[in-house]
């Protein structure tokens, strides 16, 4: 859609809060709470708790005006931005946020400072690490999943980086870990047993089967895909990751087994928080996908992933253990945003059924009893939506209104939007484009700087390229 003509407002400064922080301003719950209590009792491992249909929204009131919006102070910090990697916000002490991305393979990390201030750092991987090495393009590819801010003091910054490297001769190395340190926390590098050209020996099977963890978790082990997460105000970093299992009988006959891990340390075995079993000889290969991991209120945190065609959700405890059921909510969902409404905590996401549009769902947490609903419920962003709705963000600014962008169109490629919206996930004015016509988005984050207000940092499509891109936005709500 065009960007809106309505009269152009200037906010105040306004306090800190980002998209994956809190949002201050007091606690609001919705009339009619917008999640239903999960189940209280413990899912046994491969288990798990489907969520029922997907409700009828409630009445959506009237949708006003949209929001009177500035946009001003746009930057370009760099080009050949990786949308693979994506953008990773985190925020730090005293007001300022940091933000993970990637400029082809080389991991960067921007930060923003109060006022609105911003410098973007090279990550500069240690010499002769397993990151520092290149790969030829006539030996392989690297994929480059995810940069993480996990240290800044002063000038100097550090961050993680998650990455696959495919070799042709069907090795793989799949790591996690510090881009300047000398070994990743999670890494599997070799070639996945299942793609081996010559069988293993039985003396070579017999070694695979029988390894065993502290944790006595014995058979294969395989890391198919990790992320890392990361909270600077607790100086805490985790990472969680997808491993492929396989335990041998006593008779030959090989169960293979899909497990979510979590990571605390270089120097902690990984915990295996929850396991499906797979079907098939071989099995056919699911991961756990796109996975958010964020702290709520109570100390306990919530975790979300793409399992085959649906999202996962669970509440782990303070030690990052799974507690009470893991929740299926069905449709081919895109990575989760996860942010705070006072108190309670937002899941978004996109999902898709079929062939049909994406389109846009979210889950509330309570602050007081975090429990996860039976259903996603639909984001109302417009009374005549239909265009696809992808890459929801959610943030709740200083003033207490609730914001959702979005990239209306293509997914990666279309028009980015915000619209404002009530605690039950329904607009309350009409959307505002903050991309041109011509402007296009592939990712997006939309995060609340001390002294600058709301800042939008957006990848743009461009040419041949793709450029980072942030702009000041200042938005607000129109009395109807």
């Amino acid at each position: 859609m065009k960007r809106s003509s309505a009269p152009l407002l200037v906010l105040g400064a306004l306090a800190l809060s980002s998209c994956s922080g809190e949002k201050p301003g007091a606690d609001a719950h919705p009339a009619a709470s917008a999640s239903a209590a999960a189940p209280a009792s413990a899912a046994s491992s491969g288990s798990v708790a489907a969520a029922t249909a997907v409700p009828s929204a409630a009445a959506a009131p009237p949708i006003g005006a949209p929001p009177a919006c500035k946009i001003s102070g746009q930057k370009v910090w760099g080009t050949g931005a990786n949308k693979v990697t994506g953008l990773t916000d985190v925020d730090l002490p005293g007001g300022r946020v940091a933000i993970g991305l990637a400029l082809g393979n080389d991991p960067h990390v921007l930060v923003i400072d109060k006022g609105g201030t911003g410098k973007l750092t090279r990550i500069v991987a240690k010499a002769g690490t397993d990151f520092a090495k290149k790969i030829s393009p006539a030996d392989g590819v690297r994929s480059l999943m995810r940069v993480t801010p996990v240290k800044v003091d002063g000038a100097h910054v550090e961050a993680f980086v998650d990455y696959h490297d495919d070799y042709k001769d069907k090795r793989r190395h799949v790591a996690c870990g510090p881009a300047d340190g000398d070994a990743a926390w999670i890494n599997f590098d070799g070639v996945p047993l299942l793609d081996r050209t010559e069988q293993p020996t039985a003396a070579e099977r017999e070694k695979l089967f029988k390894s065993s963890d502290p944790d006595g978790d014995t058979g294969y082990h395989e890391l198919r895909d990790c992320r890392t997460f990361s909270d600077l105000e607790k100086n805490e970093t985790w990472i969680v990751g997808s491993e492929l299992r396989a335990i041998a009988a006593a008779d030959g006959t090989v169960s293979w087994k899909s497990s979510l891990v979590i990571d605390r340390g270089p120097k902690v075995h990984e915990v295996h928080l929850h396991e499906l079993d797979l079907k098939g000889a071989p099995p056919h290969l699911i991961n756990f996908e796109v996975p958010m991991l964020h702290p709520l209120h109570d100390g306990s945190y919530v975790l979300t992933a793409r399992y085959a065609d649906s999202m996962l959700a669970a509440i782990l405890g303070p030690q990052k253990t799974l507690v009470g059921s893991v929740m299926k909510y069905p449709g081919y969902p895109a990575r989760a945003d996860v942010a705070e409404d006072g108190n309670d905590t937002i899941i978004a996401t996109s999902i898709q059924k079929g062939n049909k549009e994406v389109m846009l769902r979210a889950l509330r947490i309570s602050g007081t009893k975090p429990e996860l609903g039976k259903a996603l419920v639909p984001i109302v962003t417009d009374d005549d939506d239909k265009d696809s709705e992808s890459e929801p963000d959610f943030l709740r600014d200083a003033k207490g209104q609730r914001w959702m962008s979005y990239i209306e169109g293509e997914r990666g490629n279309g028009h980015l939007e915000i619209v404002p919206i009530n605690a039950n996930f329904q607009a309350t004015g009409r959307p505002f484009s903050i991309t041109e016509e011509d402007d296009r988005a592939s990712d997006a984050t939309i995060v609340e700087v001390e002294g600058a207000g709301l800042m939008v940092v957006f990848l743009r499509p461009k040419g041949n390229t793709v450029e980072v891109v942030t702009e000041q936005l200042s938005c607000e709500v129109v009395a109807r």
